[in-house]
């Protein structure tokens, strides 16, 4: 059995910054006798209580801090670029990169994917790692059902200026539905709000606040709080009340009066698990409609099933589309577009 020496000399090997107190604690615990119980007194039991009280404080600071890194994985890379040549010509599409005005005078990169005829424009609102360029494939799916996409990053990501937080990302989303029904040309009526991951918190952030002629979810959270806690249990400690905000709170959203909504998800999702959306389906008020792709994880949307996924979101388009509407024009956008960069087009894997 180690002795006090023992445990002494191995602290005296490391560099431990809290030395002394590991030190006081060894001898305490040695200098005792087996057979002596520990007395209990009210100045005791009060200072126990206001341990407990500070762990539980400092974590709920250490959570409020470093809730931006431990949520947000923004990527700067650009090596996507050399696909969009091969992706207009495959699907007879025209793509143009923009900076569009965003919140705290920040600049937002984005990517507007004009098919021409198209009635509809998908707003896309993605997840929390890499950027816009990772949803390239996601757009590809989308303009298969003939309509026109925008993607954008939100501050922080790819090329957009500014700093990656959870309070930007709703503000962020806000600015790209505006860009679209101002400089952009478009109606209200013609935008279909996509939210991919956390980029549902935002989509239902931009449904409470703007009108839109129908919503998709895509493998989503009922709340960020409830994501949060059920992937680190020390949050459970925690009342919803007491987490920091943005709660993201899709649930809520899906309650309440919406446009046509759309809910999608896969049922091997590890990352945010089917059961979300299972729930929100059950909960949400009609018109709603529910997709489960058999087989498919949290990253792989679309891939597992491509001819079904296609079909499914024609499917929904069409449960609303009664009233035609006029094909769409391609918009000349008012915010300058980015200097192009000459690049040697690329095969897509």
């Amino acid at each position: 059995m180690a002795t006090a020496d023992d445990l002494m000399e191995i602290i005296a090997v490391g560099s431990c910054p809290w030395r002394f107190l590991v030190v006081s604690a060894v001898k305490s615990l040695f200098k005792r006798k087996k057979s002596e119980k520990k007395k209990i007194t009210v100045k005791s039991a009060l200072l126990y209580l206001f341990n407990c009280y500070l762990c539980f404080v400092l974590a709920g600071l250490f959570v409020v801090c470093m809730k931006d890194k431990l949520a947000l994985f923004p990527l700067k890379n650009t090596d996507w670029k050399p696909y969009l040549p091969e992706m207009a010509a495959k699907f007879k599409v025209q793509t143009k990169e923009l900076f569009i005005p965003g919140p705290h005078q920040a600049k937002l990169a984005a990517l507007l994917i004009t098919k021409p005829g198209s009635k509809y424009i998908y707003l896309v609102s993605h997840g929390n790692g890499g950027n816009l360029g990772y949803r390239v494939a996601l757009a590809a799916f989308l303009v298969a059902t003939g309509q026109s996409v925008f993607l954008y990053d939100y501050e922080g990501y790819g090329e957009s200026s500014g700093e990656a937080k959870l309070d930007n990302l709703t503000p962020d989303g806000l600015a790209a539905y505006d860009y679209l029904v101002g400089a952009g040309g478009y109606k209200p009526e013609q935008i279909i709000l996509y939210g991919e991951s956390i980029g549902t918190g935002v989509t239902s952030g931009i449904m409470s606040e703007r009108k839109a002629r129908a919503v998709i979810l895509q493998s989503g959270f009922t709340s960020l709080v409830q994501a949060g806690k059920d992937r680190l249990w020390q949050l459970r400690l925690f009342p919803d009340w007491m987490m920091p905000a943005p709660h993201l709170d899709n649930l809520s959203a899906v309650k309440r009066h919406h446009p046509p909504l759309l809910l999608i998800h896969g049922s091997l999702d590890q990352i945010l698990p089917v059961q979300y959306s299972r729930t929100m389906y059950a909960e949400a008020s009609e018109p709603k409609r529910y997709y489960e792709i058999v087989g498919a994880e949290h990253n792989n949307i679309g891939m597992t099933d491509t001819p079904g996924f296609c079909k499914e979101l024609s499917a929904f388009l069409t449960s609303f589309d009664a009233d035609a509407l006029t094909p769409l024009t391609p918009p000349t956008p008012q915010i300058e577009d980015k200097k192009k960069r000459p690049s040697r087009p690329r095969k897509m894997s």
